[in-house]
């Protein structure tokens, strides 16, 4: 169980639930179901100028309440206590996507009480900053789907360097490009993962055929196939994902 014992400088914290993938020893940050959270908080931290930004795990397949979030329920009771904490989650539908239908309602109605100390960096505003029509959506509507804001990194970075912006847009461009390409693998080995805790065989083909019928799409916007699926995964293989965070082993 992954546990942090105070909130950092300024209240702000990054949360990464992960709800598949088989442990294994592993930290829980270094699984695949973490790592495209990982990369949209570490793009947000160096978009909005932060050197570090401290995150806590929190492992659980179906949450059905905070009561199955102990790590999420200490930071937002923190955050309460401290008045003007704030805990970042790259989408705020994640958290109510892997929990049962039948217990989203009651799950946010729990969460009601802290909506000013949760944003999502997908939606761009804090829970309690979303219609009332927007949270039913959130909630009821949670369905998966890729999400980076890769294209946001590059909104800030033409922003801020105006000054030969010929070749600040070519840099610009370059980077997106890769990490949208480091994004589309990170996607991928998650279906795979997912494929195999499901008990089924993760092969070429079938993570296509999944990743096809979720609407993913290749960097190209096609269809994935066996071969572009080998190419993204033979660059998941190398990719290294940047994460400033603080994990206690109990």
């Amino acid at each position: 169980m992954t546990t942090q014992s105070t909130m950092p400088i300024g209240g702000l914290i990054g949360y990464v639930l992960v709800s598949h993938g088989a442990k294994n020893g592993r930290s829980i940050g270094t699984l695949p179901g973490a790592r495209m959270q990982n990369a949209n908080l570490a793009a947000w931290r160096d978009v909005s100028g932060f050197e570090k930004l401290p995150c806590a795990y929190e492992y659980r397949r179906k949450p059905r309440s905070l009561h199955d979030l102990p790590i999420l329920r200490g930071l937002l009771e923190r955050a309460e206590r401290i008045g003007n904490g704030l805990v970042l989650v790259d989408d705020l539908g994640r958290l109510f996507r892997n929990s049962p239908n039948q217990y989203r309602e009651p799950f946010l109605r729990e969460i009601s009480p802290y909506r000013r100390h949760i944003l999502g960096i997908r939606q761009g505003k804090r829970l309690d900053e979303l219609s009332d029509g927007q949270v039913i959506e959130l909630v009821l509507g949670a369905g998966r789907s890729e999400f980076n804001i890769a294209g946001v990194k590059r909104q800030v970075l033409d922003a801020d360097k105006r000054h030969d912006s010929v070749k600040i847009a070519a840099q610009a461009s370059l980077i997106v490009r890769k990490r949208k390409a480091e994004e589309k693998a990170i996607m991928l080995a998650e279906v795979r993962d997912e494929i195999v805790s499901g008990g089924g065989k993760a092969t070429l083909d079938s993570i296509a055929k999944t990743a096809n019928e979720r609407g993913f799409r290749t960097t190209r916007h096609k269809l994935w196939t066996a071969s572009s699926v080998k190419r993204a995964l033979d660059t998941f293989d190398q990719i290294e994902v940047a994460t400033a965070s603080f994990e206690e082993d109990d």
